[in-house]
């Protein structure tokens, strides 16, 4: 977004953060597992809100000021930015003396615009980046009391203990850090390149091709975690127990049980894994029917429509009053060799249940398909739908593949019936090629 836009910025880290958070599937196998970057040109600076977004995990509200622009962000729009992660600025505090510029501008000077952060949350119970002196220390502060001071000074109170919160959670070490980074200048006696830089960019003879600056690190497992992971005990904040010190025994929503995992709840990590499951079924599930498109398509299949309300379907127009549920959608409805095909297609870990759920789902269509005038007019013939069912391994169950030489016999017309060879090599042929796309996405 443009340096103006901070609504945009903001708007765009937040979705750029969720996307990331969608391929965090909770898994730590490895030191690398988990580990999120998020690097470009920002636009801003470090201390923008869009970086404060990625450090802090939520968004200021209210009339803001960015620099010399401003912006006035809703607690709604706010809210809805918030997340779990706490990114580090992979230079930090050596920001001045490293890459004070990454940028220059000709007519525009120098500026500090493109940045590294990282983040990476531990989860489950073998591990927490929150231990015990980390509680402590922010119970150090006094969660606020309502009843022991005025409105005024409670937002205060409150203000100062989120950010001590806020601070301790991005400060918890994680079991990758940042050991090497990229310096765009060799300090503040490098006057012979910053003069160059601060010039305006970009200068292809003085080695500069581009407006900026490269910027990098370099990443190695951190020690230190491991060791403090190993020798700490695990600190558990839930409903059932409660955090062994006086200050915080009963403030269950101290560190609100996520924090204490990393600041991502196992609620939270549930539905993560969902997400991704979900994901890849989606992925398989689009790749098997476009593999079966196809190759109906290119055996002649006509009149193709996929994901089509029954209700559109041209077949049904004057027949519509008869069906239940206009808005079924089957996967595949087609013309091939003069008869009307419904395909379903489907990944369970229970295949029997999921194919008698599909068959089920449209066991009044061929009736109504079959009377339909449309249908009866063009002398189609209407088959029972056919279900292109996997596995949650990949593996083709004998229903699946039994529907699969039915398609391909019907494909030959009338041969089928008299080249039984033909179909038999027609329907492993696709099988095989079927493996070989779910073997790809794996």
């Amino acid at each position: 977004a443009k340096p103006s836009n901070i609504m945009g910025r903001l708007a765009t880290m937040s979705n750029t953060v969720q996307k990331l958070s969608r391929y965090d599937t909770g898994a730590r196998r490895s030191p690398l597992d988990g580990l999120l970057v998020v690097a470009g040109d920002f636009n801003c600076d470090q201390n923008s809100v869009a970086a404060k977004l990625l450090t802090t995990g939520s968004s200021p509200y209210g009339n803001l000021k960015d620099r010399n622009y401003k912006a006035n962000i809703s607690k709604v729009s706010a809210f809805k930015m918030k997340h779990n992660y706490r990114f580090k600025d992979v230079y930090g505090e050596n920001r001045d003396e490293a890459a004070p510029v990454t940028v220059s501008l000709h007519g525009r000077g120098p500026g500090c615009m493109d940045h590294l952060f990282y983040a990476q949350n531990t989860s489950g119970k073998k591990q927490s980046p929150i231990t015990t002196e980390t509680v402590k220390a922010i119970s150090t502060t006094g969660k606020p009391n309502r009843q022991e001071v005025g409105k005024r000074k409670l937002r205060r109170q409150r203000v100062a203990w989120m950010q001590s919160r806020q601070i301790l959670q991005s400060n918890a070490p994680t079991s990758m850090r940042a050991e090497t980074i990229l310096a765009t200048v060799a300090g503040p006696e490098d006057t012979e390149r910053l003069e160059i830089i601060n010039s305006g960019l970009p200068n292809v003879d003085k080695g500069f091709p581009s407006d900026h600056i490269p910027i990098g690190a370099l990443f190695a497992p951190n020690a230190n975690f491991a060791a403090s992971s190993s020798t700490t005990p695990v600190q558990e904040v839930d409903s059932d127990s409660s955090v062994s010190h006086e200050s915080s025994s009963n403030d269950d929503s101290l560190l609100g049980g996520a924090a204490a995992r990393g600041a991502v709840s196992n609620s939270v990590l549930k539905r993560r894994e969902a997400g991704a499951a979900s994901v890849s079924i989606r992925r398989r599930h689009n790749a098997i029917l476009a593999a079966v498109t196809d190759w109906l398509a290119n055996r002649g299949a006509k009149d193709i429509h996929r994901d089509q309300p029954l209700y559109k379907l041209k077949f049904v127009q004057d027949a519509k009053k008869k069906l239940k549920k206009k808005s079924r959608a089957p996967d595949l409805v087609c013309v091939l060799q003069n008869s009307l095909v419904v395909v379903e297609v489907t990944i369970s870990g229970k295949p029997d249940s999921a194919r008698m759920s599909k068959l089920a789902k449209y066991q009044d269509l061929e009736g109504v398909l079959r009377s339909a005038p449309e249908v009866q007019a063009a002398g189609l013939t209407v088959c029972p739908p056919f279900v292109i069912l996997l596995d949650d391994h990949g593996g083709i169950p004998e229903e699946t593949k039994q529907d699969i030489a039915e398609l391909a016999k019907l494909t030959m017309g009338d041969d089928g019936d008299d080249d039984e060879e033909a179909v038999e090599m027609e329907a492993q042929r696709f099988c095989n090629h079927l493996q070989g796309v779910i073997d790809s996405l794996v």
